[in-house]
């Protein structure tokens, strides 16, 4: 099926309606349903919506109130859609070819010609209003032009997210790094104190030694003063108790001899303690606090130097996922650059938007933001031409003309419903019927 349009409406019941048919004319492009508010106009755009997109298009009370079942058929150029309703809630669709053979899965066929925008194309200008709406507008114009970055998105996501994480311990290296200066003068090895170690245990065994000698010496003075102090004891007895004077006078011979011994031993004693020299022990204090400090520098510099290959490896695959990003948005900015748009100008914002020739497509005029939501919608309906516009009566005089030279453009047919209108042609509903037809073709003054 080509360029499909509606050639016949006949609805019954249907909300505010009574009996309608209206059968636009062959060459005409616009369709402008036309009356006071209440009378039913609207109803005659949702009778089509309701007999084409059933689902959510269909209220809640679908039949007018009193009437126990609507009926709407729409004759499109190869098919004809047949919705019914009851009172009760019950529905039922058929859809025929021209020549009344029935086609299975009705809604199927139906899904396949109406595109998301047929019955309210201007709703893409609308959503414009909210942050979320302009990222709908720029995922729907993606779509439509074959734009689909979902995978480069994750890829960007995942690459961005993964730079920030590096970011991090790239940054966490740098100021550990800083932290960590190297010092110039500073060994390249560590030094091994275990020599100095020894050195230092050799020497303080000697003065061990040292100190077991003078202790020695003091014993052996006191035993030699004890002596003595015996001795003149001894000889104060002698001179009291002479009657023992033999066998002391024998002591003091084997005492004296003992003194004798004892101060030869005594001289060298003296002698070898006055050529002792102890070593001084804090010079390997200094040694050893010399190497301490010598190594602390070397695992200092390992340290800086084990930080600056770090921060180095970090910030090269930083560097790498940005260019990597960079890439990303290239691809996407060359492919966006390369599609076909409905409208040439139409881009997308750094904000997840859609502008026109730069300007945000939210602060484009009305008359800009209608071009452009119409010819989505066209797009949107490559088989079946037809777009339902509820909110007509905002369109002045020059909307008009240019929605009719679109519709003329695009061969399609736009219903349009406006509280009043100056035309002719314009199809008046009133109290749920069609009072006035004009008998000259359609559009005739709108293209």
């Amino acid at each position: 099926m080509s360029n499909s349009k509606i050639i016949k409406l006949t609805s019954e019941n249907t909300k505010r309606l009574r009996a309608v048919e209206i059968v636009p004319d062959k060459d005409g492009h616009l369709v402008v349903i036309s009356g006071r508010n209440g009378q039913g106009k609207s109803s005659v755009l949702d009778s089509i919506a309701m007999a084409l997109a059933g689902g959510d298009a269909i209220p809640p009370m679908p039949v007018r109130k009193g009437a126990d079942k609507a009926k709407t058929v729409v004759e499109l150029d190869d098919l004809i859609v047949t919705r019914t309703f009851t009172a009760a809630g019950g529905t039922s669709l058929k859809v025929t070819t021209r020549d009344g053979k029935p086609q299975l899965s009705p809604q199927a066929i139906l899904d396949r010609l109406v595109g998301k925008l047929t019955f309210d194309p201007l709703d893409f200008a609308r959503r414009g209003e909210t942050a979320e709406g302009r990222r709908w507008q720029a995922d729907t114009l993606r779509k439509l032009a074959s734009l689909d970055f979902t995978k480069d998105d994750q890829e960007k996501a995942k690459a961005e997210t993964e730079r920030t994480a590096i970011g991090r311990d790239r940054d966490s290296f740098k100021n550990q790094r800083d932290a960590c200066p190297a010092i110039k003068d500073a060994p390249k090895e560590e030094v091994s104190g275990a020599a100095i170690l020894a050195e230092q245990q050799k020497a303080s065994e000697t003065n061990t030694a040292n100190e077991k000698a003078r202790q020695a010496l003091a014993s052996s003075e006191k035993v030699h003063t004890d002596g003595k102090a015996l001795a003149a004891e001894t000889k104060a007895k002698i001179v009291r108790l002479k009657e023992e004077l033999r066998q002391q006078e024998n002591q003091l011979k084997a005492i004296r001899e003992s003194l004798l011994n004892g101060e030869t031993v005594l001289i060298e004693m003296r002698q070898q303690v006055a050529a002792l020299e102890d070593l001084d022990l804090e010079q390997f204090k200094t040694k050893l606090a010399l190497v301490e400090d010598a190594n602390k520098k070397v695992r200092q510099n390992k340290q800086h130097a084990d930080l600056e290959a770090k921060h180095k490896a970090k910030a090269k695959a930083y560097d790498d996922l940005t260019r990597k990003i960079e890439t990303i948005e290239e691809k996407k900015r060359t492919a966006i650059e390369s599609a076909k748009m409905p409208v040439p100008g139409l881009a997308f914002t750094q904000l997840g938007g859609v502008s026109l020739n730069g300007i945000p497509f939210e602060q484009t005029s009305s008359a800009e933001q209608l071009r452009v939501s119409v010819a989505i919608g066209l797009c949107l309906n490559p088989t079946l031409k037809v777009l339902l516009i509820r909110d007509g009566s905002l369109l002045d005089d020059e909307a008009m003309l240019a929605l009719a030279e679109m519709a003329k453009a695009a061969d399609a047919q736009v219903w349009i419903e406006r509280v009043s209108d100056d035309s002719k042609t314009a199809v008046i509903i009133e109290d749920g019927q069609v009072v006035e037809e004009a008998p000259e073709p359609q559009q005739k003054e709108l293209v």
